[in-house]
C-alpha cells in the first residue's frame, strides 16, 4: 500500500479548512472511501477512536498554527496513527509527524491557496473504479 491509498480523514487548523474540504470530497470521489475534511479540534470528539496502527491522518496548516496542530498530531500518534502534514517548513512540525509535504513559505492568508494543488494532486494515481457517467 502506497502511502496516501486511503487518507479518510484530512484535518486542519486556522485557514486551511476549506482546503482540508475539498481534499477530503477529491479523494471521496475518486476512491469511493470514506473521507472527512474536518476541524483537528474537533477530530478527538469521536473520529479519533477509529485510529488505530498505522491508520493515516493528514493534517493541513497555514503559518501560525503549528503548535496546535502538534497537539492534534500527538493524539493522533499516540494510538499509533500514522501523521503526515501538509504544510510550509517548520522543524517542530516536522519532527512530531511520519510524513511531511512541504508547501511554499507564503503569508499565512496565501496559505490555503499554495495548499490547494498538493492536497488535490494526491487523488490522481488512485483511482480504482471507473467514474460513473450522467
Amino acid at each position: 500500500m502506497r502511502l496516501v491509498d486511503f487518507v479518510p480523514h484530512h484535518l486542519r487548523y486556522g485557514l486551511t479548512h476549506p482546503i482540508a474540504l475539498e481534499g477530503a470530497l477529491k479523494l471521496k470521489e475518486i476512491t469511493y472511501a470514506h473521507c472527512e475534511g474536518i476541524f483537528s479540534s474537533e477530530f478527538k470528539h469521536g473520529p479519533l477512536s477509529a485510529v488505530h496502527e498505522g491508520y493515516p491522518v493528514l493534517f493541513i496548516t497555514a503559518p501560525g498554527g503549528e503548535s496546535m496542530m502538534i497537539n492534534h498530531v500527538d493524539e493522533v500518534t499516540t494510538r499509533g496513527g500514522r501523521a503526515i502534514a501538509l504544510a510550509a517548513e517548520n522543524p517542530a512540525l516536522r519532527a512530531n509527524v511520519h510524513d511531511y509535504l512541504a508547501i511554499p513559505e507564503v503569508d499565512r492568508f496565501l496559505a490555503p491557496h499554495s495548499a490547494h494543488h498538493p492536497c488535490s494532486a494526491h487523488r490522481l494515481p488512485h483511482e480504482r473504479r471507473p467514474r460513473h457517467r450522467s
